[in-house]
């Protein structure tokens, strides 16, 4: 290599250096995307830490919960009801509508006869004829609706009332559990709603 060829690859490693001395200077603090990548860490720790900071602060200072008797159910209302056999007597209605109101459970209830639940058929149903025609108005017995102050009392009201009726049923109170099977039905499909009148 000549002498010329020295000095000039001499000069530009110079050039080199100074240039890269220029662009990015020694140590971390001075290269400016690592300066940048740590102020953004910083404030997103700190960020995190006043966040943090003040669900803590809300979790203390939230109201008590509600006192509730252990094992208490939450309730709410429901609607049900009880047919009478097809050929009911008068006494057979007066003893359901007797055990009606006996139960403390039931807020209110009203009495529909068999024409009445025909005539109430017929309007429901007034835009399927087919269907009003195939049901004899004979096949709609009397029956009582009632509100239930719970729906957990369901099972109770239902026990209460079956030896007077030939069904007894609720709506909005979901899944009932029948002793001895192994999964729970709906109340008017429960077992002991099919029992005959005693």
């Amino acid at each position: 290599m000549s002498e010329l060829d020295e000095r000039l690859r001499l000069a530009l490693r110079d050039l080199d250096d100074q240039a890269r001395s220029a662009l990015r200077p020694p140590g971390p603090g001075g290269i400016p995307a690592a300066a940048r990548r740590r102020r953004v860490a910083v404030a997103a720790g700190g960020t995190a830490l006043a966040l943090l900071l003040a669900a803590a602060l809300v979790w203390v200072a939230r109201p008590p919960a509600p006192e509730h008797p252990a094992g208490a159910p939450s309730c709410a209302p429901a609607e049900g009801g009880a047919f009478l056999p097809a050929q009911a007597s008068e006494q057979q209605r007066e003893q359901l509508q007797a055990a009606i109101a006996a139960s403390p459970e039931i807020v209110s209830y009203t009495y529909q006869s068999a024409e009445e639940a025909w005539a109430g058929f017929q309007n429901a149903f007034r835009d399927a004829p087919d269907l009003v025609a195939a049901t004899k108005p004979d096949s709609l017995a009397a029956n009582f609706r009632f509100d239930l102050r719970c729906a957990g009392d369901f099972p109770a009201v239902r026990d209460r009332l079956m030896p007077f009726a030939v069904d007894v049923f609720c709506n909005g109170c979901g899944a009932v559990h029948e002793p001895g099977l192994d999964k729970p039905v709906l109340p008017a499909q429960s077992p002991s709603s099919a029992e005959p009148t005693r």
